[in-house]
């Protein structure tokens, strides 16, 4: 239940972005763009990560506005760690966070830091030990200021634990 709201929360403040820029149902950019936005989130959703990072780089691609690029690159950023591809989600997001500021940022934060403990993981398990160190210290960065930036976000503790996690790891 609590999923479902955020799910609808997402898509009403994407709704209202899109209304802020002047994007009109009907206009060249209007319905279409906001099928192919629904087309890409309803498939990140249903675990079809190809088709919602496609609909989100060609959406980006379409985006005129800086607000809305910048949330449709954390939906792919989101879309891309959700399918396993970490390096490419770290990367995704931390260009985000480089251009974002306050609770955008803490987002792509969430998502680069998330990516890197999972690349860590992947590493240490490969036996890549100085790899893994280094990710984990900037999953441990990451974190850090995403939790200082927009504690509020992370209601559930998922954050919190993740960080602990990777301090575990680090030995701290």
């Amino acid at each position: 239940m609590k999923n479902q709201f955020r799910a609808v929360a997402a898509l009403a403040a994407v709704a209202v972005v899109l209304a802020a820029c002047g994007v009109q149902p009907g206009s060249r950019q209007g319905g279409g763009f906001e099928n192919r936005y629904l087309v890409a989130r309803n498939a990140l959703d249903a675990g079809r990560y190809d088709v919602a990072i496609s609909g989100f780089e060609n959406l980006i691609a379409d985006a005129s506005n800086p607000m809305v690029t910048r949330r449709l690159t954390l939906e792919l950023a989101h879309s891309q760690l959700r399918q396993g591809d970490y390096a490419r989600a770290a990367e995704t997001a931390r260009s985000l966070a480089g251009v974002a500021e306050g609770e955008a940022r803490a987002l792509a934060l969430a998502v680069a830091g998330t990516a890197d403990h999972e690349q860590a993981r992947q590493r240490m398990a490969a036996g890549q030990v100085n790899e893994a160190r280094a990710l984990l210290t900037l999953a441990e960065t990451d974190l850090t200021e995403m939790l200082e930036l927009g504690a509020g976000l992370d209601a559930g503790g998922a954050m919190a634990q993740r960080l602990q996690l990777v301090r575990a790891e680090l030995g701290r």
